[in-house]
């Protein structure tokens, strides 16, 4: 449906679509719709710097959406031998992954997010990341570390911690 509308003169890819504030691209992460998804990507004129009314980036809502981040990011892959190794994409870094660090409204990144959803895989794949700064505090100063420990999630308390960049 989303390449009809693309091809609709006037159809701004970019404007908010609904009373949260999201863009067809916000939305069509929502719905997992890889397919939609991808002719976003196509589109000329696409911001993957667009932000919501909570200030979510693609990346925030990528990782709300989805535990793992590799179903929109197939080009984002995990070695599970002891060194992880992401492969950068077109994609990748023109939908997100430049934004890695990016804080909400609530001062999360995506870091916080996947950490309250539990979801190690997502944790993985966001650690991998050469600029994330996983030592950046929420609104209520909690790092991505302190809400593992507080929640009581330990491995990934132990995956943050293998990090050199994590600060306790």
């Amino acid at each position: 449906m989303i390449d009809l509308l693309i091809d609709v003169p006037g159809f701004d890819l970019n404007a908010k679509q609904d009373s949260a504030g999201n863009t067809a691209a916000h939305l069509y992460l929502k719905k997992s719709d890889i397919r939609g998804w991808r002719s976003i990507l196509r589109s000329p004129g696409f911001d993957s710097t667009a932000v919501n009314n909570e200030g979510d980036t693609l990346l925030h809502s990528a990782v709300k959406s989805s535990k793992n981040l590799s179903l929109l990011w197939p080009e984002l892959s995990i070695e599970t031998s002891s060194s992880y190794h992401l492969q950068y994409s077109e994609i990748g870094v023109d939908c997100g992954m430049t934004q890695i660090n990016a804080q909400n409204k609530a001062a999360q990144t995506a870091l916080h997010i996947a950490v309250e959803q539990e979801a190690l895989l997502t944790v993985k794949q966001l650690l991998i990341h050469p600029k994330m700064n996983p030592n950046l505090k929420d609104r209520h100063q909690q790092s991505a570390l302190h809400i593992a420990v507080n929640k009581n999630i330990v491995l990934i308390v132990d995956l943050l911690l293998e990090k050199d960049r994590v600060a306790w």
